[in-house]
């Protein structure tokens, strides 16, 4: 498991005021030649949220990204760095799971139909 910075999550989208988005930023589009989700990424003053990176599956497979104790998740996404494209550039592949995990509480999933895909979840530290 991997804690990256805010700048770093792939796509959120947590229980969080208005307010609190206010100074996000909105990035749409793909890297690196992967997809990506819809992003909304908190200011770094936010120091209370962080993002974890879970294990990238193998083709098919499910990646959870689990918020560590002491925390408790409000959003997460995913990053699929291997798409699949038909022969005229249109995507190949679907997203059957990107959401809170219901198996595993305080952990994102996310599942790419044929690809692999690796989770993110965002995750803020409880209140002391």
């Amino acid at each position: 498991m991997w804690v990256l910075s805010d700048t770093e999550i792939r796509d959120m989208g947590g229980k969080r005021s208005m307010a609190a988005w206010s100074r996000s930023l909105l990035v749409l589009g793909m890297a690196a030649g992967g997809i990506l989700s819809v992003a909304t990424v908190p200011a770094a003053a936010d120091s209370s949220t962080f993002t974890v990176q879970g294990e990238q599956s193998e083709n098919g497979g499910v990646s959870y990204a689990q918020c560590p104790e002491g925390s408790h998740l409000i959003g997460g996404g995913y990053y699929a760095p291997d798409p699949a494209y038909t022969k005229g550039g249109s995507p190949a592949d679907s997203v059957d799971a990107n959401g809170p995990s219901p198996a595993r509480p305080g952990a994102w999933v996310a599942k790419m139909h044929v690809r692999s895909v690796v989770a993110f979840a965002l995750c803020e530290k409880d209140a002391a």
